[in-house]
């Protein structure tokens, strides 16, 4: 199991892919440290999601790291994707 998860690893470090990462309350006070974290990290990350209430969804939030994001009304199946 060692040998696998080393080869998968490397596999994903070689192709270069990252995760979709999804913030819930995005533009809340933590939302917000949790996405200038993730500008500063190294963590592999392809595409962020952030996700809001009724009164936040549809504005756009911008990022150095991910550009233009547009605010998501949070949904249960939605978030799953991520």
């Amino acid at each position: 199991q060692a040998i696998r998860a080393s080869a998968a690893s490397s596999t994903r470090t070689s192709l270069n892919m990252g995760y979709t990462v999804g913030i819930v309350g995005a533009t809340g006070a933590v939302g917000k440290e949790i996405r200038t974290c993730l500008e500063k990290s190294s963590f592999e990350t392809d595409k962020l999601r952030i996700f809001g209430s009724s009164r936040s969804a549809g504005s756009t939030v911008e990022s150095d790291k991910f550009g233009s994001i547009q605010v998501e009304l949070f949904d249960v199946a939605a978030a799953r994707e991520c």
